[in-house]
């Protein structure tokens, strides 16, 4: 059973988020797309975490922070298929 609270801060932060990226200063930050990812995940909105994978994917700083986000979107995409989204 989900503990209501600790879904309404995930949706909490996800707002907030969501504010930091209109500004735009964090669209090329890896770090900014995989906290997102990860607030789509704990949410259940696996699309929209996979989204966010790739686009971090795009500006990842080197190899390790590649294959870190590689291996998350990969988790993401085997998660979806079991569920029957993918």
């Amino acid at each position: 059973m989900r503990d209501p609270q600790r879904f309404r801060s995930r949706l909490e932060a996800l707002k907030l988020l969501e504010g930091i990226e209109r500004a735009g200063d964090l669209e090329q930050y890896a770090p900014f797309h995989l906290a997102r990812a990860d607030m789509f995940r704990r949410l259940g909105r696996g699309d929209e975490a996979r989204e966010s994978y790739r686009r971090a994917l795009q500006f990842a700083s080197n190899d390790q922070v590649r294959r870190f986000i590689e291996q998350r979107l990969h988790g993401a995409d085997a998660e979806s298929r079991a569920k029957g989204l993918v």
